[in-house]
């Protein structure tokens, strides 16, 4: 008698990997999406023109990553938070989350949302009001751990 023994191949993806995998995916374009949107309304022409007082240039001294962290933060906040800090935002530092949010739809990845002191070191290259707008829309909790931050250098990249 003979014992014929039939291998049957495993899937690659089981079932929790591709869970995983979908919830992330799903994660990802709703943060993506919140942020998209709130890019897209604020450079609409439908949207009530900000008056802001006339300050010296903010400053495009952007150190890599600078936007992927400005995206992550604002995209943690919930969308009808984060449109009016968009809002507010310069050109350049709005046209800086565009690119970090066409690089992260590209690579399907999300940059992660920055600890207090990165956080500090990113405000403190962009200009002030940015600044001023983005830590204005945080929350109390968010407020505090960013106060309490270590002074980072100016230009540390």
């Amino acid at each position: 008698m003979t014992t014929q023994v039939v291998a049957q191949p495993s899937s690659p993806y089981p079932r929790a990997r591709v869970f995983v995998i979908g919830a992330f995916a799903l994660a990802l374009a709703a943060g993506a999406g919140a942020a998209v949107g709130a890019l897209a309304t604020s450079s609409s022409s439908d949207s009530p023109a900000v008056s802001r007082p006339v300050t010296a240039a903010p400053a495009t001294n952007f150190c890599a990553g600078d936007g992927g962290y400005l995206f992550a933060e604002l995209a943690s906040l919930p969308a009808a938070d984060a449109r009016p800090i968009v809002r507010e935002l310069s050109p350049q530092t709005r046209a800086l989350l565009r690119a970090t949010v066409l690089v992260s739809a590209a690579a399907g990845a999300a940059p992660t949302v920055p600890d207090a002191a990165t956080l500090a070191a990113v405000l403190g290259r962009i200009g002030t009001d940015d600044a001023r707008a983005i830590v204005g829309g945080l929350s109390p909790t968010a407020r505090a751990a960013l106060d309490s931050a270590p002074p980072a250098p100016k230009p540390a990249c």
